[in-house]
């Protein structure tokens, strides 16, 4: 999920007057780790703290990840084993286990009257490798009389792109005559600003237009 939302002037300027007290104070972050370059790992490593004094220096510092321990948690029963990076069988709703064919990504925004939130559909479709396999559901809680429509500008920031490049593939607005690529993949939840009770109450509605659409 993402959530997205206006930022108040007087939040931005406390956040500008934050970021240069720390750089006048001219202190280094003690979570700014480098990897030991002699650290063995295929897999990569993960950081997991520099909390000594709470976790010991066992529980601190860079590790190896281990996929075999995420499957199973350090049991060596073998009915404890579930890997959550592997598809199951009963998963798969017939599809393979591997591979593209068939598949989507599903994209859910949680959008309370946010000016970005077109400029998100932009990039995410102009920037991907398979934009047609992916499927956006966005909770728009506007003021309809105040604010853009997420969809309706997107469509506009593509005509615009489009009349820039000359058109063509979607990366470059999508082929002339194409009014507005890729709309179609995308299902706008309307609610009114008025109405909206939190990022919470948000996806959990978006949560529920999924489950009606797919289960």
């Amino acid at each position: 999920f993402v959530s997205s939302g206006r930022t108040s002037l007087n939040r931005v300027n406390k956040v500008k007057s934050c970021m240069i007290k720390s750089t006048a104070l001219k202190r280094e972050s003690p979570y700014k780790q480098i990897i030991p370059t002699n650290m063995p790992g295929e897999k990569g490593h993960i950081f997991i703290g520099a909390d000594e004094a709470t976790w010991g220096k066992e529980g601190t510092g860079w590790v190896t990840y281990d996929p075999e321990f995420e499957c199973t948690g350090g049991s060596t029963d073998p009915a404890d084993k579930v890997c959550p990076y592997k598809l199951k069988e009963s998963d798969t709703l017939g599809l393979s286990t591997t591979g593209w064919d068939d598949r989507l990504l599903h994209l859910n925004i949680a959008s309370f009257r946010d000016p970005l939130c077109p400029r998100t559909l932009k990039y995410l479709f102009t920037k991907a490798k398979r934009p047609f396999s992916i499927r956006v559901r966005i909770l728009q809680q506007n003021i309809p009389s105040e604010d853009k429509d997420c969809l309706e500008e997107y469509c506009n920031m593509m005509a615009q792109l489009r009349s820039e490049t000359g058109g063509g593939d979607t990366s470059k607005g999508g082929p002339a005559g194409d009014d507005c690529p890729h709309r179609n993949q995308v299902f706008i939840h309307q609610v009114h600003a008025t109405e909206a009770a939190g990022p919470t109450f948000a996806r959990g509605l978006i949560g529920k237009d999924m489950h009606v659409a797919y289960v």
